[in-house]
């Protein structure tokens, strides 16, 4: 199996992006992101989700970048999860998804805390 920077190089190659790109979508600091992407960090879950919709990614896409970097897939009996499955289902943004879990009273995606 490909390492996780390997397998978002990759990814980006076949969607015809750039890592650039991604990581602002994602809404994930800049120098971390590319950090994740040479491989030179590892990515918390959190990370990797909002590498997710960074990439637009389908369910099944965020699951296999989960499974890639080794993280726990997401479960949709965990309330937050089901926000985020339900978020990304329906194809909503970084910012869109920090929304509903604000909404929701649920933790932001990238900080460990509710805001």
């Amino acid at each position: 199996m490909q390492s996780f920077c390997e397998y978002v190089t990759q990814l980006c190659k076949e969607l015809g992006e750039v890592s650039e790109h991604i990581i602002r979508r994602a809404n994930i600091e800049r120098s971390f992101g590319h950090q994740v992407f040479r491989g030179s960090r590892n990515p918390s879950r959190d990370t990797v989700l909002q590498l997710a919709f960074g990439f637009e990614a389908d369910i099944d896409k965020a699951q296999e970048l989960l499974k890639y970097a080794g993280k726990n897939a997401l479960y949709p009996r965990v309330k937050r999860d089901a926000a985020l499955i339900y978020c990304l289902r329906n194809h909503f943004t970084i910012i869109e998804t920090q929304r509903v879990l604000h909404e929701m009273g649920l933790p932001l995606l990238g900080t460990g805390k509710m805001k």
